[in-house]
This record gives C-alpha cells, structure tokens and sequence, in this order.
C-alpha cells in the first residue's frame, strides 16, 4: 500500500495492503518485523487504500535524515494520527490526532528534529510542526493560504539552516494561489510572498529556497532572502513546467513544446522540442544530467554551465509516468504503460523489468545503482 526507503538504502518501512500491519525489513529482504499497524489492527476493507484516508496513509511514511526514526499517519480508533517512532518500532509518540480530517505527508527538517505537516480539516487546511525533542506542537499556519480556505499546500520545503523556517505554496482548483514563509518556532507565523489575489500557474522551489514562478508566458522568481517576486524572463510559449536542479544552480522549464534551461544568472536556453505540458522531466542527483520524454521516446543530457552535451535517445517509449536516475547518474528507470523498464544513459542498453506492477509510480533505485 505504502512504503519508504531509509535515507541510508539499507531499511524499508512498508503496509502490509492485505492485513494494515506496518513492516520493517532490510533492503535485502531479510528480517522482515511487523512494528505496528495502520488501520486498527484489522484488514482493511475493500478498495480502502482509494479513498483520501487510505491515499493519506499510504503516503505518510517519512525517514528522518538521520535514519534514526520514522513517521507515518495511522487510524487511531476513530480518529487519525500521526506518529513518530525509533526505525526499530520501538518509543511510538502520538504527535496529533485529529478526528474527521486527513494529514499530508510529513517532512523532516534536516537536522531530524523537527517534522512539518499539513492538516485537512472541514475542507480547510492548516500547516504545523512537531519538535521531537520537546514534544511540542506549534499551528505556523492556521490556514495554508489564509485569503483563500479552499487552498492546499504544495511543495512544503524547509529552507536551507537549522530547521528555523519553512516555504509552500498553496494551489485552488488548478491555480497557485500564493507563496509563503514561516518560522518554525512560532505560531502563526506565516508570511505571503506574492500579491495578495494574483495567481500563478506553476511554481518550484529549489534547494537553496528560491521561488521560481509563472504567469502566462511571464517567468518570475522569489529568493530566499526576497519577500516578493522579482522579473526573470518572457518566454515565447506558456511555461506548464518548472523542474529544478539538486543543485538549485539550475532548472528546466517546459514552455509550449520546448524544454529549456534556465541558469543562476537567469540565462535562458532552449534545449529541445517535442515536450507537452504533461512530459516527464527528471534530473540526476548530482545535477549533471536530465532526462525527458519528447513525443514517443525517451531523451537524455549531460548538463554543464547551463549548456547540454552528448544528447541522446535512450529508449522509444511513450506514455512514461516517471524518470528516476541511478544514483551514479548511469542508468534510468521509466514507468511505462508496459512496466518497469531499465536503460543506459547512452541508449546503449534497455530491458524491462520481469514482474513489475505498472499501476503506481513509486519505485526507487538502491545506493549502488
């Protein structure tokens, strides 16, 4: 139903679909522990895991960077819960429990102190943040975007520090609707970094916190020290895409049918043609490669200084779901229509996966590639 992958590669917390039971076990499939449960201890029913509570916790199992604990979204009797627990299963701390509502996924700071997570309640959602050292639970937000209830957060992110602060942006029926900033440690802290009623229609955030955002044709950015948008660039097409870098010295950005890159000194290159508002574009986790799908197949480039080399076809596959590159930034995974399928950087090599499920998107590469 679930599962996450320890910051490490080496532990796997996962739902058992059939019986709700929480499991730890070893990247090598060994020792595998039931270390609690997800659904009150009994099977769940029938097509629970589609409904926004089972989709809710399904998708709340988060490692802290430490690789020291793990939290995840349980029902607790009649209500929700979110816990946190040592990666053995042992210490389970209720942090909130909530009764009629959902939780988004849970977001560790980097320091694997504090967790931040959205609450959806009534239709309205509100942000908070849990300090596993003091147990305490502070609202930055009573409401994600507080000029609009029916806003959502998206792209919640901690900027770069000690866990001091977190950014999102909040979206409504399709349309950004803002982006914000808060203290961590401090109630109701949250602060709009762009105008109050204008709408944007995409938005990313980089590493290093850096907004970039769109409108229209218009792409416009918010650094982290900024508390408003500033002008990048006119593009020539509507932009539907904005994908940055590891990095954050970089990002690529589909507008109409190009792919381009955009560089830390807002230097605009188109790159290649062919890409729709729904193509899927990936980076390599060391930023010095991207992969996208144009039309029916499968492209991929070295990325240096904002320029492209060595820009290949990898494969002939249409209807990709996801790109996810080999940690050694080698091979690409592709979640096709037929399956799980496996190609080198160069085209050189593809083969499918004998066996995999081709109805989610969640896979992931281990450390050695």
């Amino acid at each position: 139903a679930g599962w996450s992958v320890s910051p490490s590669g080496r532990m796997v917390i996962y739902i058992d679909a059939h019986t709700g039971a929480l499991h730890s076990i070893r990247a090598d499939a060994l020792n595998d522990t039931v270390v609690g449960t997800v659904t009150n201890g009994k099977a769940p029913v029938a097509g629970f895991w589609a409904t926004p509570a089972g989709m809710a916790i399904a998708g709340g199992i988060a490692w802290s960077p430490d690789n020291m604990r793990v939290a995840y979204v349980a029902q607790n009797g009649s209500e929700t819960a979110l816990h946190v627990m040592t990666a053995t299963g042992s210490a389970d701390t209720i942090a909130r429990l909530i009764s009629g509502g959902f939780f988004g996924r849970p977001l560790w700071s980097a320091d694997s102190i504090s967790i931040a997570f959205a609450t959806t309640h009534s239709g309205t959602q509100s942000i908070s943040v849990y300090n596993i050292t003091t147990s305490h639970l502070l609202t930055i937000a009573a409401q994600s975007d507080a000029s609009d209830g029916a806003a959502m957060a998206d792209d919640l992110a901690w900027l770069p520090g000690d866990g001091g602060a977190l950014t999102w942006s909040t979206q409504d029926n399709g349309a950004v609707t803002g982006i914000f900033r808060a203290d961590a440690n401090t109630s109701d802290s949250a602060v709009r970094l762009t105008p109050e009623g204008v709408r944007y229609a995409v938005a990313g955030v980089s590493a290093s916190g850096t907004w970039l955002l769109s409108r229209d044709t218009v792409l416009e950015e918010i650094a982290a020290g900024q508390s408003s948008p500033q002008f990048v660039a006119t593009l020539a097409h509507p932009i539907t895409q904005i994908c940055w870098a590891p990095s954050g010295n970089v990002a690529a950005v589909v507008a109409g049918d190009s792919l381009a890159l955009l560089t830390s000194s807002h230097a605009v290159a188109a790159i290649a043609h062919g890409l729709t508002a729904q193509s899927v574009v990936a980076w390599s986790s060391d930023s010095t490669a991207l992969a996208w799908q144009s039309g029916r197949v499968v492209m991929s480039a070295r990325i240096a200084q904002g320029s492209t080399s060595m820009q290949k076809m990898v494969a002939q596959e249409a209807g990709v779901l996801a790109l996810m590159w080999s940690p050694d930034g080698q091979s690409l995974a592709a979640q096709a229509p037929s399956g799980v399928v496996l190609m080198s950087a160069d085209g050189a090599q593809m083969r499918e996966v004998d066996g995999a499920e081709t109805s989610g998107t969640q896979f992931a590469w281990s450390l050695s590639g």
